[in-house]
């Protein structure tokens, strides 16, 4: 959508007569109209079809009313600071324990919500795994932050402003959703999987722009060591771990 809206813009400034810019405006209403066609029955056909029947609001969210996995006790200051009590204890994440939004993400990211029959050398892998997880998150975390906050860059740069807007969407989604369905599974990190390759997009804006190149090479090889080490030890453990 945003690249569209860039080619449409761009088509805009190119037109030097009010006819060229009706025939450009023309061409890309017919495009949005063609594309909705296709595309908004093979997206909304089943909540279309739930409104109609059943009179289910179209972003309806079904409440598993299920006090197991109720965390809505705890405060937003607890549910958003990372608690390392949570980390420390277990790699696993408990769905029906754990109330860190952060703490189960660092786990979760890894290993879901599977309990693996670990023990001796494997457990200790897979805490070693979570420990670097934590490192690699925080680092994620401070980048994201530097290059979300440097305005200046947004300046005719259509990538990251979608993404800036991508980010914004999905975090707000993902929180609105775990304070107003506040159930472990609701933390799961298969919400936010698309923050993932925002986040090492804007690494890689943060890196590109050290002009020292002997800290950027640094920085990219202890970052290559931690994410193939937490990508190791976490498979080894799934490998020859039984859920």
């Amino acid at each position: 959508m945003f690249i569209v809206i860039k080619k449409f813009i761009e088509d805009i400034k190119k037109c030097k007569e009010k006819t060229d810019r009706k025939i450009v405006i023309n061409k890309y209403i017919w495009m949005t109209i063609l594309f909705s066609f296709i595309s908004l029955p093979i997206g909304l056909w089943f909540q279309i079809r739930n409104l109609i029947l059943f009179n289910q609001p179209i972003l309806y969210i079904w409440d598993t009313k299920n006090d197991y996995l109720f965390i809505g006790n705890f405060s937003v200051f607890e549910r958003l600071m990372p608690s390392m009590k949570e980390i420390c204890e277990t790699y696993v994440s408990f769905a029906s324990k754990d109330h860190s939004i952060i703490s189960f993400i660092i786990k979760c990211s890894l290993f879901g919500e599977y309990s693996y029959a670990t023990e001796g050398i494997l457990y200790l892998l897979a805490k070693l795994a979570v420990n670097f997880n934590c490192i690699v998150t925080s680092i994620l975390i401070i980048v994201t932050l530097i290059d979300f906050l440097n305005i200046k860059k947004l300046k005719n740069n259509i990538w990251k402003i979608s993404f800036n807007i991508i980010f914004l969407l999905n975090i707000i989604s993902y929180l609105t959703m775990n304070f107003k369905l506040p159930y472990g599974c609701s933390m799961d990190f298969r919400y936010i999987v698309p923050l993932l390759f925002i986040s090492l997009y804007c690494a890689t804006n943060v890196i590109e722009g050290i002009k020292n190149e002997t800290i950027k090479v640094f920085i990219l090889d202890i970052s290559f060591i931690l994410i193939f080490l937490t990508f190791i030890l976490s498979n080894i453990v799934i490998l020859f771990s039984q859920v």
